[in-house]
């Protein structure tokens, strides 16, 4: 688990420090200086490739990429709203075990997406259903299918609602 953190520290610090490469000569330092970065903090070898969507990195531990859209791990049999916005994606891999996480908008309203998220996943166990209201009213839901789990969290914004859709599988789940 510390491997993992460690990676995943190391995989935000490359993306914040390097989303604003411009040129390609920039993009080939960074890679080298973020490669050099993750490999301290992860013991092991690593490999950096940024994009213009996105980052990948694989070490001797997993990978790690981070995109502006669905990442194209995203479990096909789990749907998004039709009018989801995303504002990022990312996929960390390690050995048996993915985790898969999408955060977005939509304009569809609070208890619409509860509804849709229900019915959308009505043939997996529901973990938990929590509902709160702060000033806003927000959903946190998860479930369970064998060794695949999703987390759904819901924040109404008013004109708009925030999403973030963890998914995880492999044997940790």
């Amino acid at each position: 688990m510390v491997r993992k953190v460690s990676l995943i520290s190391a995989a935000v610090a490359v993306t914040l420090v390097l989303a604003p490469a411009c040129s390609k000569v920039a993009e080939k330092a960074g890679e080298k200086a973020s490669e050099k970065l993750v490999e301290s903090e992860s013991g092991g070898n690593a490999d950096v490739d940024i994009k213009d969507d996105g980052v990948d990195i694989k070490t001797d531990d997993g990978t790690f990429s981070s995109t502006n859209k669905i990442p194209k791990e995203w479990p096909e049999d789990i749907p998004v709203p039709d009018d989801f916005t995303v504002a990022g994606g990312s996929t960390t891999s390690q050995g048996d075990s993915m985790m898969v996480i999408v955060v977005g908008t939509s304009k569809t309203s609070f208890d619409d997406l509860k509804a849709y998220f229900k019915g959308s996943l009505s043939d997996w166990d529901e973990v938990s259903a929590t509902e709160v209201n702060i000033g806003e009213p927000l959903f946190s839901g998860m479930y369970k299918k064998g060794d695949r789990s999703i987390q759904i969290g819901i924040s109404d914004k008013g004109s708009s609602r925030d999403l973030s859709l963890n998914y995880a599988s492999g044997p940790a789940q």
